[in-house]
């Protein structure tokens, strides 16, 4: 079976620049992504070669970004909902971002099972005892008072009306493009 996309005229350039150079992590850039620790994809999506490692990046312009997610894998990224994109040539550093979610939440949504059309929850609560399903998978968590770094995994389900469900707004977020290869399952912790 053969699938075929229709790739939009503004990401025409990007998959040109994609194709261009080798976008592969230098050792030290590798070390440092894999002590965040990456998540593979949700098993539903179907992708199989795929790691993202939530992060904070300083460009090689010397611009530090907060919420970016490392996106490695074999086909180009063409989707709608990356609007902010960068390629891994682009990043002169990366260190743990306070905004992103603890490997154990991040693996657990990467996991999630889907309750109800649209709804895979993973419950966590916050520092100061607030609950919330984070729906599907989710890298980062930013809401008012409360960042990603604090939340933990809830051991049981929260009764009905006790929580929020918070999508992931990927407007957010600025994609770091990498080429996928076999060493990146050592990254994989989910």
């Amino acid at each position: 079976m053969v699938t075929m996309s229709v790739l939009p005229d503004e990401k025409a350039g990007l998959l040109q620049e994609w194709d261009s150079v080798p976008l592969t992590l230098s050792p030290t850039l590798r070390e440092k992504a894999e002590a965040i620790g990456a998540i593979g994809a949700h098993p539903l999506s179907g992708e199989k070669d795929f790691a993202e490692i939530p992060c904070r990046v300083l460009t090689k312009q010397g611009k530090w970004l907060d919420k970016c997610l490392l996106s490695f894998k074999t086909a180009p990224h063409t989707t709608s909902y990356q609007k902010k994109i960068l390629f891994l040539k682009d990043v002169a550093d990366i260190e743990p971002s306070d905004l992103a979610l603890p490997l154990a939440v991040r693996a657990a949504t990467c996991l999630s099972q889907e309750t109800r059309t649209g709804f895979a929850p993973t419950y966590v609560g916050s520092p100061d005892g607030r609950r919330f399903a984070l729906n599907w998978t989710v890298n980062f968590f930013d809401r008012k008072d409360l960042i990603g770094k604090d939340m933990v995994l809830l051991e049981e389900k929260p009764g009905p009306g006790r929580f929020t469900t918070v999508q992931e707004d990927m407007d957010d977020i600025t994609f770091i493009i990498g080429d996928w290869s076999e060493d990146l399952r050592e990254l994989i912790r989910a």
